[in-house]
């Protein structure tokens, strides 16, 4: 009888070298290791962190009880003894960077210790949109309660800016070069450049604690209304002008307590949405996609396959050819 237990994957002695760190960049889903089908890495644990990032195109991560979409700049910390498992889309680009805590040094201790979802918590006056971030909990996972797409949620993703992703991406493939040519000090060197890349990570995941926890209660209310009428009709014709004018803030308030709540502003939150809805219609109807974009609200084609490209680095009838195989 088959076991239920997650898959364990033990520490790979080549895979590791001297610095307790091992880095992989794939370029395509046929380069992406332990797949039991084309699309599927099935649910399984390290005995290593692991940091995953999306470079292009889109996955379903399946962690801690819950199913969440990472596209580029999603960034998220797998704990040792962690079960997650992923479903990959035929576009995937992503980096995988593993690494042992204990060949690390009390600094570094330190620096994971300030990027515990509970450290940060303690840091909030508020928070009941952030409460369920775990990014480092070790323990067994509870109940998920359903939360917007934008919420820092209990998976720990954290979102990237543009300019963000490109310097951990950057530091990502210097580690990579290190690791090939293992010239003198590259344990160092990857080291460091791990050091650097968990700052920068730290620090977007503090930037967005700190914005959570300033909002006031009424501005929960108005970002719960907003989140629900866009997560629940994406499609619908939205003025973000009107709806700060119904609130009584001007456009330019709304838009930076938009953005402090979620790290999007309105407009990019609502493209991210529709974008991942519309990916959703084509990949499972055999609908057209000019009739999927005018679903998820956008009757532009030209505006559609930009919003595409820009969020999962294709163009929306490279998915419909793929969903055709």
């Amino acid at each position: 009888m088959p076991s239920d237990k997650p898959l364990y994957l033990d520490m790979e002695t080549e895979k590791f070298d001297a610095s307790g760190i091992a880095i992989d960049l794939y370029g395509s889903l046929d380069e992406v290791p332990n797949r039991t089908s084309r699309y599927t890495e099935p649910t399984h644990q390290h005995n290593y962190y692991e940091l995953f990032l999306i470079l292009k195109g889109a996955c379903q991560h399946i962690y801690r009880g819950s199913e969440s979409t990472m596209i580029r700049g999603d960034i998220v910390l797998i704990p040792p003894g962690t079960p997650h498992a992923y479903r990959f889309q035929d576009t995937i680009s992503l980096a995988t960077l593993q690494f042992h805590n204990e060949l690390m040094d009390s600094e570094w201790e330190t620096l994971l210790q300030n990027m515990d979802y509970r450290t940060l918590q303690s840091r909030m006056r508020t928070g009941s949109r952030v409460e369920s971030i775990d990014m480092l909990k070790n323990d067994e996972p509870e109940p998920i309660p359903t939360t917007h797409a934008s919420d820092l949620n209990s998976q720990g993703i954290i979102r990237l800016r543009q300019n963000e992703c490109s310097l951990v991406e950057d530091y990502m493939r210097q580690m990579l070069t290190e690791q090939i040519e293992r010239r003198y000090g590259y344990t160092r060197m990857k080291r460091t450049l791990l050091e650097q890349i968990m700052v920068v990570i730290g620090r977007v995941q503090m930037r967005q604690f700190d914005n959570a926890g300033k909002t006031a209660s009424w501005k929960e209310e108005m970002m719960e209304q907003v989140l629900s009428r866009i997560d629940d009709n994406p499609a619908e014709p939205f003025d973000f002008e009107q709806i700060a004018a119904d609130w009584h803030i001007t456009h330019t308030y709304f838009r930076r307590v938009f953005k402090n709540a979620t790290g999007l502003a309105p407009v990019e939150y609502l493209g991210r949405t529709r974008v991942l809805r519309a990916l959703e219609l084509i990949q499972v109807t055999d609908i057209p996609v000019a009739e999927a974009a005018a679903q998820v609200g956008i009757y532009d084609a030209n505006y559609f396959s930009r919003l595409f490209k820009k969020y999962l680095g294709y163009a929306p009838r490279y998915f419909k050819h793929i969903a055709a195989q």
